[in-house]
């Protein structure tokens, strides 16, 4: 009884600190997809590509206008290259998270 109980503490805390590793993941994860231009935050989420994409797609590749993440309009002279560079940063955290939650992965088998 006392060994499935202490077996049971220890699989419970060790499913406690992989869970804060994996949200501490997550929240790095969020944190490195914020992009500057010209004095402005903008959190790179699949809205903003997919609202780039939309006017690129309209053959808005030059001057555009979009909301930072504090709701101030912000003039984008070339819409195209505020794509590429979003999309190029989010792709880079996006290949760096998945390797890291692959390797927290393999590590809690390993406990």
């Amino acid at each position: 009884m006392e060994n499935s109980l202490s077996a049971s503490l220890e699989y419970a805390s060790r499913m406690k600190q992989f869970n804060n590793q994996l949200r501490l993941l997550k929240e790095k994860c969020i944190e490195n997809n914020v992009y500057y231009i010209k004095g402005h935050q903008f959190t790179i989420d699949l809205n903003l590509i997919n609202y780039c994409l939309a006017l690129t797609n309209l053959k808005r590749q030059q001057q555009a206008i979009l909301l930072d993440d504090y709701k101030q309009p912000v003039r984008i002279d070339n819409l195209q290259q505020f794509y590429d560079d979003v999309m190029d940063l989010y792709q880079r955290n996006l290949n760096q998270y998945f390797t890291e939650y692959n390797q927290l992965i393999k590590d809690k088998g390993e406990f």
